[in-house]
C-alpha cells in the first residue's frame, strides 16, 4: 500500500513540457533560441515571437552587444528630450 508514492512522482516530471530543437522546456519557460528571437513555452506549444528594439534614434553611440539584438546606449548618454522637462 504505497499510495502517497504516486503523488511523488508526477512531481519529478512535470505534466506539460515543450520540446525544440532537441531540448525540453517547462510550462511558461521563456528562452531565446536566437538574439532576435524569444519563445515561450504555452500549455505544450511553443510561440516564438521576433524581438522588438527600441528606437535608439537620439543615440548616437548606441550599439549591439554581442550575442544580443537590440542596439544600447552607452552608460551616461541620454537624449536630450528625456533629461529636461517645460513647464
Amino acid at each position: 500500500q504505497e499510495e502517497g508514492q504516486e503523488e511523488g512522482q508526477e512531481e519529478d516530471i512535470p505534466a506539460v513540457t515543450c520540446i525544440q530543437d532537441g531540448l525540453r522546456y517547462h510550462d511558461r519557460a521563456v528562452w531565446k533560441p536566437e538574439p532576435c528571437r524569444v519563445c515561450i513555452c504555452d500549455n505544450g506549444n511553443v510561440l516564438c515571437d521576433d524581438v522588438i528594439c527600441e528606437d535608439t534614434k537620439n543615440c548616437p553611440g548606441a550599439s549591439v552587444p554581442k550575442d544580443e539584438c537590440c542596439p544600447v546606449c552607452p552608460e551616461g548618454q541620454v537624449s536630450p528630450t528625456d533629461d529636461q522637462t517645460t513647464g
